[in-house]
């Protein structure tokens, strides 16, 4: 823990805000929808009508070798978790990101313009906290 805990929180705490910020740009919906009720360790949102969790998490682990988890129960189909914990830095954010909008691109739910936009939302929120 060279890092100490307070840098490793503060850490985690900007990933997370910049994976919820560009999960937003690119017009996921995020869970819970209260940002006061959110998490800095699992980021969760849904995958919406266009492309199911499925999909999602088998392409971002045979293509990106990321691991995701879905939903549970009625929601496995329609929700992403993402875990932001440990060693997760701008490299893994960026990283995953890059998944998701490929994958999103790919099935034609967004356009290249929204995971630009994504990018760029991330990229200033992981500068702005010092990442």
């Amino acid at each position: 823990l060279e890092e100490g805990l307070d840098k490793r929180i503060h850490r985690h705490k900007v990933c997370a805000q910049a994976f919820y910020n560009a999960l937003k740009e690119l017009g996921l919906s995020i869970v819970p929808k209260r940002e006061e009720f959110r998490s800095n360790t699992v980021i969760a949102f849904w995958t919406g009508d266009s492309i199911d969790s499925n999909t999602i998490s088998n392409e971002l682990y045979t293509k990106w070798n990321i691991c995701v988890a879905r939903g549970i129960g009625e929601f496995k189909h329609r929700m992403i978790r993402l875990g932001n914990m440990g060693w997760i830095g701008r490299k893994e954010v960026i990283l995953t990101l890059t998944g998701i909008s490929s994958i999103l691109l790919s099935h034609e739910v967004i356009t290249s313009t929204r995971a630009f936009n994504a990018f760029q939302v991330a990229d200033k929120t992981l500068l702005d906290g010092g990442l």
